[in-house]
Order: C-alpha cells, then structure tokens, then sequence
C-alpha cells in the first residue's frame, strides 16, 4: 500500500472514533405534566433540592423558575480519584408541565460557567450521575401525581 493511502485511513479511523465518543451538550428535558402553583412547586422543588445535597441559586415563584448547585464529590485515592459533578438542576414552571435540565458543568477561574455534559434518565447517563438527581426527580414527580 501507498503510504499516502496509509495515512488516509489512519485519519479516517482516528475521525470516526472521535465522533464515536462525543457527548452532545444540548438540553435534554425532561418533562413531567403537573398541575399544582407556581408557588408550590418552587417551595417543593427547594426543599427536595436542599435536601439532596444541593445550594438554591435561584428561586423565583413569579417565573416558576428553580435552580440548584450540587458542588463536585470526590470519591477514591489518588490515581482511583473519582469526580462525580458539579451538577446544575434547573426545574421551570411551564403551565401543565415541569421541565427539567440537569447538567455537569465546569466552572473556570474567570467565573465562567461550561457545560460538560448534560443529564436524562436515559441509559446515556451514568447510574452514579443519576443518583445525584433522580432522587429530586422523582419528588417532583409525587409533588404533580405522576
């Protein structure tokens, strides 16, 4: 073989396994169809946010607007060290239904906040990830009957 044909299909495989493992940063909601108040549902979604481990960034009954900080946890030994987080869980108010983002986010010297991955139930995310998230969830889910 030609080493010009060589190096084409190097690169190719290199190509195809970098788009292989690429995690989207886009949004993946969640929806839970709920009925209760604006105000309910942002006393509800604090206290199960605190509860789980999670500082109130944002609490606003007026929009219907929830969000919590869940710092990083760090399990492990050295070279076995363990990040789970920082995760962001924003809950809105939209009528008949809740939405729900939960991302793990990188926060820069500059104060700067970055996506790294966003969160669902779907088997995409980690059972560590979920664990961090599915517990407020679900509150959120006996809170609206579903």
């Amino acid at each position: 073989m030609r080493p010009v044909v060589v190096i084409i299909i190097m690169l190719a495989a290199i190509l195809s396994q970098g788009c292989n493992s690429f995690k989207p940063r886009m949004p993946r909601p969640i929806s839970v169809p709920c009925g209760v108040s604006k105000d309910e549902f942002i006393r509800t979604a604090s206290q199960l946010l605190q509860q789980n481990g999670y500082q109130i960034a944002e609490a606003d009954a007026a929009i219907g607007r929830g969000q919590g900080n869940h710092v990083p946890v760090y399990t492990g030994l050295d070279e076995n060290l363990l990040v789970n987080g920082p995760y962001v869980f924003e809950a809105n108010y939209a009528g008949e239904a809740i939405i729900v983002n939960v991302f793990v986010v990188l926060r820069e010297q500059n104060g700067k906040v970055k996506v790294l991955r966003t969160l669902d139930e779907s088997n995409n995310t980690s059972e560590t990830d979920k664990k961090y998230f599915v517990p407020v969830l679900n509150g959120l889910r006996q809170l609206c009957g579903k």
